[in-house]
């Protein structure tokens, strides 16, 4: 390391002072943790080519990433003071921690920042995906949400993610049909997703529209062959269209592919035990939800929601009740479990 240091000291002192040479110096002196030597070599960086922005934007980030935010917010403030509308220091002075943010607020006065053209999409995607994953449970961020997803819509209408972002929004916030013509541009756009497909397939479910859901699985079924959901999905639709051979054969081939994955594994027993019980078979349809639970540990919604509709076919209304409440608190997508609830049986 000192060998290397002198080394770099002496070409500085021969060759002058050179960017190359001092990122070559900053990889070396961060990698043997000399923070406070890198920040010179960075702040000296900036001197000498002021009017490199990137310089600043690595010193910020080096605060940051040591998780000194304080003055990685100055560096930011300096970048804004240069330039007031770049977008990254914007977007990295919203989310300053010192500044205890509202999400909704902060996703408002985001807006700008999306509707900027120097921020690349990728990154406006990202930063929106913690808010994604929360909209089941917060869904006072769905107007703002709604809002980006719109803009972004209108910005890049030919991007396929896009419009999958703006489909997972209007799905979180129950808006089947919008989520389905969503999740349908972006696989006209883009067809090459599983995931897309995936929710398209379930969402079609949602709606009770088993035909199309049958359709859309098959569709994926010959682009994914190897994707076990695809099999049991074109399964379930059966199912509730009461054409249970073909569903029989379709959950066959569904286990096979899904190997040793337990979570396709579980996903395939509550399908047979969907099936059990459309045909009476109740004992049959515990057994099918007994190696369910077992290696989803319990913590399935949807085998925790069937055990709950065999409890109140069998007529235990009560023992259904707490199933249900259980497939609730465990965050279960079916529209029909709050009827279900509220009747107090199937």
């Amino acid at each position: 390391y000192n060998k290397a240091i002198a080394t770099f000291d002496q070409l500085e002192i021969q060759l002058g002072f050179s960017e190359e040479l001092a990122l070559r110096k900053v990889d070396i002196l961060d990698e043997n943790g000399k923070s406070k030597e890198v920040i010179k070599v960075l702040q000296k960086l900036i001197a000498m080519y002021p009017e490199t922005m990137r310089y600043r934007y690595n010193l910020a980030s080096y605060y940051k990433n040591k998780g000194n935010d304080k003055d990685a917010s100055k560096v930011y403030g300096q970048i804004l003071q240069l330039d007031p509308e770049d977008a990254t220091a914007n977007l990295a002075m919203l989310d300053n921690p010192d500044n205890p943010k509202d999400e909704k607020r902060y996703l408002s006065a985001l807006q700008p920042l999306i509707e900027s053209d120097k921020i690349p999409l990728d990154k406006k995607i990202l930063e929106m995906i913690p808010y994604l994953e929360r909209l089941g449970s917060e869904p006072e961020l769905g107007v703002p949400l709604l809002k980006i997803g719109k803009t972004l819509v209108q910005l890049h209408p030919n991007e396929a993610k896009v419009h999958a972002m703006y489909a997972d929004i209007f799905n979180g916030l129950g808006n089947t049909d919008k989520a389905i013509a969503q999740y349908e541009k972006t696989i006209a756009l883009n067809d090459n997703v599983y995931t897309v497909w995936e929710q398209l397939i379930m969402a079609y479910g949602q709606k009770g529209d088993y035909t199309a859901m049958a359709t859309r699985a098959e569709d994926a079924m010959d682009l994914f062959p190897n994707k076990a959901s695809a099999y049991y999905l074109y399964a379930s639709a059966k199912i509730s269209s009461g054409q249970f051979d073909e569903a029989t054969d379709y959950l066959q081939d569904a286990q096979m592919i899904a190997g040793k994955d337990l979570y396709h594994k579980a996903n395939v027993e509550n399908q047979r035990a969907r099936l059990a019980m459309k045909q009476n078979r109740y004992d049959d349809a515990a057994k099918h939800l007994s190696i369910s639970s077992e290696w989803s540990m319990g913590q399935d919604p949807q085998s925790v929601e069937l055990l709950g509709d065999l409890a109140s076919l069998k007529g235990d209304n009560v023992k259904a009740m707490e199933y249900w409440k259980k497939a609730e608190k465990l965050g279960s997508l079916n529209s029909s479990l709050a009827a279900k609830m509220a009747k107090g049986s199937l």
